[in-house]
């Protein structure tokens, strides 16, 4: 099996990093991690979740693109993404879903990318194995929307968003974001969806 380790990275900002120009003209190739890179992934998630949480998880190969302007040789891929998508409580029907990125093709870093495509510092994945209580979620989509509401945001105007994923410490969050449009800045607060707190809120500015 391989070495499996934590390693949060800090990365650009958007999903696929942007070759370098040089001459030449842009190749790119697009392929799906190996099945034994998504199998050591699969069982990276499920030694964390543990056997109640982790009945509920799929993992599964996404596309990853790679790029190149002039070169020899075919294009190698040796870093694959994997989307990872789990109930916290398994009788609810909330998924917490996000992606991990493997480097080198053997998961022996690892880090978050949220959903839509912008790779950062996301956090661990929460070890509900040893401890359940990370996982022990109180507030469902409903209940997170409403607390939205009560920081400002509105979900009837504009684009409004609302997904459970992880951020941090680790923590299993509501991500609540609003693009209310007319010339406005996005508003984007992390909910925490054991306690119900507010552990970041970008209101008026844009955030990442």
């Amino acid at each position: 099996m391989f070495r499996l380790l934590i390693m949060l990275v800090l990365l650009a900002s958007s999903g696929v990093a942007q070759p370098e120009r040089i001459d030449g003209e842009l190749e790119e190739r697009t392929e799906y991690a190996p099945p034994e890179v998504v199998e050591a992934a699969r069982e990276y998630v499920l030694d964390i979740l543990g056997q109640d949480v982790g009945s509920t998880c799929i993992v599964s190969a996404l596309p990853t693109t790679k790029s190149r302007y002039g070169g020899s040789g075919p294009i190698e891929i040796k870093s694959w993404y994997i989307s990872v998508q789990f109930r916290p409580r398994p009788r609810w029907d909330e998924e917490c879903r996000f992606q991990i990125y493997t480097t080198s093709g053997d998961l022996k870093y690892l880090s978050m990318i949220d959903l839509d495509g912008r790779v950062g510092y996301l956090g661990q994945i929460p070890d509900c194995a040893m401890r359940p209580e990370l996982c022990e979620i109180e507030i469902n989509q409903e209940a997170a929307i409403e607390i939205a509401k009560n920081r400002g945001i509105d979900p009837e105007i504009g684009e409004f968003n609302l997904e459970l994923t992880i951020y941090s410490e680790p923590k299993i969050v509501w991500k609540v974001e609003s693009k209310p449009g007319n010339g406005k800045l996005p508003h984007r607060i992390f909910i925490d969806a054991v306690s119900g707190g507010i552990l970041r809120d970008f209101e008026g500015r844009a955030c990442r």
